[in-house]
């Protein structure tokens, strides 16, 4: 299941995590340690979850990898918060979109198309709590380290995405950047980079559920 809330600003309100009961805990660490076994590239690490979701009001706690990792076995109700990238170039009197074909070695939708860049929220271990600054930042770090552009430009919150099948809640930020810039993948989690027009993006089969809605959203939303 995938919805979308439209959204013209955001608020993150920082919370604690709600406490596990022992059993919950002890059925986590048995199918981490399962799962790590099966894939030694698994690490554990701070991420932040979504508590509540209440456009454009985010509530979020920081939590840990592994405890949304387990999800899909053990349910410990971790959705996490990510981002993703609405990148937008002006050529030849046309604008279009970054799109990157995800790896097949990513946990879900690999081989899909979607628009670039997108990845989980990450937290410093010291952080107390999440800004939009923080989520603004780390759209133009995962930019840089996966299609090699960097912005300057500051981002703008337009949507959250939910995806249920992927257990997350998207933070849809919009960015231009100049005509001429090229993208290309960087980092494992893409095999191709392209820029297309909505109308072309939309023509493409193989685009990620979570991106077939979001340019659905923005095609009825230029159309308007």
């Amino acid at each position: 299941m995938i919805r979308l809330w439209p959204i013209t600003q955001l608020h993150l309100e920082t919370v604690s995590a709600p406490a596990d009961e022992p059993s919950l805990t002890e059925r986590v660490e048995s199918h981490w340690r399962t799962m790590c076994a099966a894939s030694p590239r698994l690490h554990d690490g701070r991420i932040v979850r979504v508590l509540a979701c209440e456009p454009p009001t985010l509530r979020v706690a920081f939590d840990t990898y592994k405890r949304f990792a387990v999800g899909a076995a053990v349910e410990t109700g971790v959705r996490a918060l990510g981002i993703s990238g609405v990148v937008t170039r002006r050529r030849d009197g046309r604008e279009e979109i970054l799109l990157g074909r995800r790896s097949p070695q990513t946990r879900i939708y690999g081989d899909l198309w979607e628009t670039a860049p997108r990845g989980g929220v990450d937290a410093s271990p010291t952080a107390m709590q999440l800004t939009l600054a923080d989520v603004a930042r780390q759209l133009h770090e995962e930019l840089h380290e996966e299609t090699g552009i960097v912005a300057t430009a500051t981002p703008t919150p337009i949507a959250v995405v939910l995806d249920a099948v992927a257990r997350t809640y998207d933070v849809v930020l919009r960015i231009e950047v100049p005509g001429d810039t090229e993208a290309a993948p960087r980092e494992w989690e893409y095999t191709q980079t392209a820029w297309k027009t909505l109308d072309e993006s939309n023509e493409l089969d193989a685009l990620s559920p979570p991106t077939r809605s979001l340019i659905d959203w923005l095609a009825a939303t230029a159309a308007t």
